[in-house]
This record gives structure tokens, C-alpha cells and sequence, in this order.
């Protein structure tokens, strides 16, 4: 079976679950992982303990064995498990396509590539499959993205200025799944209020360093609805998210040691005032506020989370941002869904 990017919503509310072998592929990184991103993100909520291994296309092909040997193998740390094959060619030999043809005995495996014309021996053998699906990623045209905005905003109920829904269908991810994300996002921070340009410029310029600032903040107040509102700020700005996790243990560390000059008898605000190098403004008053409300062993559990969450970051091929999120709901008492 094969359906092209603009259908995967229906895909994954449906077929995806009849289905044990998905290729995507296309002229696009961008498009193709951005289609892939939303993919995992369905299979975490259909498998929410599977484990993700990467594997490579050049090896399993040569030794189609060893994939075999994957899919049979159990996880010392998760009962699931999802494979991912990057960099995949045109070709696929016939070993492996006795392969893929046979059983599937792992959660899903997926199998990423460039572009594939139908002639592509790799995409003929998965679109034959009954439990395969081929999806072709192709970013849509500037005036279907503009229909699908103007749609999306209608059903929210939000209105905006003349320009806008030109200037987001040119800065948002060519995906109407992406896309109705990120409108959500706007509109949580236009508080559902009609949106300008000049908003727009606000939250694509001038939300990194205040919403770092703001996440902190909401982090001290578990407060996960700033949290939300602070982290779509920070995804409009295009921040690494491990440099939001850098920037969270930075601060954590600060926080343990001034908790530790308080220990000795010195104030909060005279605390902070000794760190070396200095901080200033929004992080100087969110660490005093944290060094009054938050104990040290709180301190030492934010920073102990941070840690295992960039070491997670590392090791797992899901989303940093979806991971990231999940872990400061945790932290603020709520639910991440």
C-alpha cells in the first residue's frame, strides 16, 4: 500500500495499526524526518514502553541476518520494540526482501529514504506487503498551506490581521499535522485573541532568551501551564533542545549551591549575589524565589531528572522536545497528554 504525506493523519488515526513495515521516503529531509517525528510519536502512544533501535541500511542488506537477529532479540529494558533503518537505498536485494517479506516480529520497523521512483525495488516489495505502508513526502504548495491555516484558524475561532496567514504558511513546517500544532501553540499564546504580525515577529525573535527565563520560572511554581506556554515560545525561536535541558541543569546546579551558602547562615538574596559568574535580572529573582520555596533535595532531584533526561536524549530516538515536555509535567504534577 502506499499514500502520499498530506493523508498521513488519516494513516495514523487508522491503517497504522494493521501495519508492521512503514518507508517513508522523499527528495526532502526535512519533509521525510518531519514525517517520521510524527510517526514515532503515534507509535509512543500505541507503545508507550517500546524501545528504539537504529539500524543501518548498508549492513542489513549485506547481511539481511542480522535484522533477523534484531527483530528475535529481547530488550534487557522494554517487552516493545520499534526499528528504524535509515539512509535506506533504491535496491533491495533479494535476501532481503525474503526479509521483509516474512514475519515482521517486532512492534513496527521503519525504513527511511531519499527519494524513491516506483521503480525502486525497496519500495515495490513494502507497497506489495499487506501489513506494509510506503509514504511519499512531499512538501504541499504555499497556497494549499494558506487553505489549510485559514481552515484550522476557522475552527479554533481566532481571527487575525491581513498578512498573517501569508507569513505563517512561509514559517511554518511544510505539514498539516505540524502545522495545526504550532497553531495551537500561537493561539495558547495569543490566549485565543486575534493574532498580528507584530505577534508573530514576538514569538519567532524574541523568545529565546525571555521563555528560558519564563520556563524556569514556571519550573520553580510547578506550574504547567506556563510551562506549555513557555516551551511553544521556545519551539517558535527553533532552540536546540538540549541546549533548554543545558540551560534547566545550569540552573539546577546554581540553585544546589546556593541552597548550600543558605545552609551556612547566609541569606537568599546575598547568596545569589556571591555566585560566580554573576547572573542578573529574571534568573537572579527566579533563583532567589527558588532558594525560598524549593529545598535541597528538591534541588538535587531536578538536577538528578535533567541528567538522566540528556542521557535519555542520547540514547532514544524519540523527539527531545516530546521527552522534555513529558518529564515537566512530571515535575509540575500534570499530565503530559
Amino acid at each position: 500500500m502506499n499514500i502520499y504525506s498530506k493523508q498521513i493523519a488519516t494513516f495514523l488515526n487508522g491503517a497504522i495499526n494493521k501495519t508492521k513495515l512503514i518507508l517513508l521516503h522523499g527528495p526532502e529531509d526535512a519533509i521525510v524526518y518531519a514525517n517520521l517525528h510524527m510517526v514515532l510519536e503515534k507509535l509512543q502512544q500505541i507503545y508507550p514502553e517500546a524501545e528504539i533501535t537504529k539500524l543501518s541500511y548498508s549492513e542489513i542488506k549485506e547481511h539481511p541476518v542480522h535484522l533477523i537477529d534484531e527483530m528475535r532479540t529481547n530488550s534487557l529494558f522494554a517487552s516493545q520494540k520499534i526499528l528504524i533503518v535509515e539512509d535506506c537505498s533504491s535496491s533491495c536485494n533479494k535476501e532481503l526482501q525474503k526479509v521483509l517479506q516474512g514475519k515482521i516480529s517486532v512492534e513496527m520497523l521503519i525504513m527511511v529514504a531519499g527519494d524513491l521512483a516506483k521503480s525502486s525495488t525497496l519500495r515495490q516489495t513494502v507497497e506489495k506487503l499487506e501489513t506494509g505502508m510506503s509514504i511519499a513526502c512531499y512538501k504541499p504548495d504555499v497556497a494549499q498551506l494558506q487553505q489549510h491555516i485559514r481552515s484550522t484558524l476557522n475552527k479554533l475561532g481566532v481571527k487575525t490581521e491581513t498578512g498573517v496567514v501569508e507569513v505563517l504558511a512561509n514559517i511554518m513546517p511544510p505539514n498539516p499535522m505540524l502545522i495545526d500544532n504550532e497553531l495551537e501553540k500561537v493561539c495558547l499564546y495569543k490566549n485565543n485573541e486575534p493574532i498580528t504580525i507584530a505577534d508573530l515577529a514576538v514569538v519567532y525573535e524574541n523568545a529565546s532568551e525571555l521563555s528560558l527565563d519564563d520556563l524556569c520560572l514556571a519550573i520553580i511554581k510547578r506550574d504547567p501551564k506556563n510551562m506549555v506556554r513557555a516551551l511553544a515560545r521556545i519551539e517558535y525561536h527553533d532552540l536546540n533542545f538540549m541546549l533548554i535541558i543545558r540551560t534547566i541543569l545550569n540552573f539546577s546546579l546554581k540553585l544546589i549551591t546556593v541552597k548550600e551558602k543558605m545552609n551556612k547562615g547566609v541569606t537568599a538574596a546575598t547568596a545569589v549575589a556571591q555566585l560566580q559568574p554573576q547572573v542578573f535580572f529574571k534568573q537572579r529573582d527566579n533563583l532567589a524565589l527558588a532558594a525560598k520555596t524549593w529545598d535541597s533535595a528538591q534541588a538535587y532531584e531536578l538536577m538528578n531528572k535533567i541528567v538522566e533526561l540528556e542521557l535519555r536524549c542520547k540514547s532514544i530516538s524519540l523527539p527531545p522536545a516530546l521527552m522534555l515536555k513529558e518529564e515537566l509535567m512530571v515535575l509540575g504534577g500534570a499530565d503530559s497528554t
